[in-house]
């Protein structure tokens, strides 16, 4: 796999990334103040953009007996409420939320596109400054592996993408100049989200 190539591979990319993200914002903070427009000398140029079109999210595929087994234990959450606190409005709060929920289950993820260059990471209108990541990590999720952006900013929510096994090494290769890489796992509240087929 990939990434287990990446993962032996990884202490001089990193120390390169790590380089290549300080320059990029030595540079990037002495140009809004006036200082220079020359890029730095020893940072990728013209690094041909990666572009490619994948899902939104990782889907997994439910049957009518999941939506029985989920309606069910929705109405019996809300009962359990009611008769614990008698308040109707919680409960119908809880069937709402949990009609929600079934309703985003069942829907299927629209096509994205994507594309990362020198600059930024862009999904379709959106537009997200490599400078504004802290590392990349390459996630295994089962049958389809994904990436996620640790962001700078400390209560910054990961930007995760999703991409086809064909794209991924051109994926790692450019993100690789920038940005460090990370291992990370799915913690406990993935994995529950996973097993309850979310």
């Amino acid at each position: 796999m990939v990434y287990n190539t990446l993962m032996a591979t990884n202490q001089p990319h990193n120390q390169q990334a790590q380089h290549n993200q300080q320059e990029m914002a030595n540079w990037q903070a002495a140009q809004q103040q006036g200082f220079t427009d020359q890029y730095p000398a020893d940072m990728p140029m013209n690094v041909d953009p990666v572009t490619w079109k994948s899902a939104e999210y990782m889907t997994h595929t439910k049957t009518s007996q999941w939506y029985i087994v989920f309606l069910v234990c929705t109405f019996l959450v809300a009962g359990l409420i009611l008769l614990l606190t008698r308040e109707w409005l919680a409960s119908i709060t809880i069937l709402i939320v949990g009609a929600s929920a079934g309703f985003f289950a069942s829907r299927p993820p629209s096509e994205r596109q994507y594309e990362i260059n020198e600059h930024e990471v862009k999904i379709d209108q959106r537009s997200f400054p490599l400078e504004s990541f802290k590392s990349f990590s390459v996630v295994e999720e089962g049958t389809q592996d994904s990436i996620w952006l640790k962001p700078v900013k400390r209560f910054a929510p990961f930007q995760i993408i999703y991409f086809h096994a064909e794209d991924e090494q051109r994926i790692i290769d450019i993100l690789g100049l920038f940005l460090p890489h990370e291992e990370r796992e799915l913690d406990h509240l993935d994995l529950l989200s996973k097993k309850l087929k979310f």
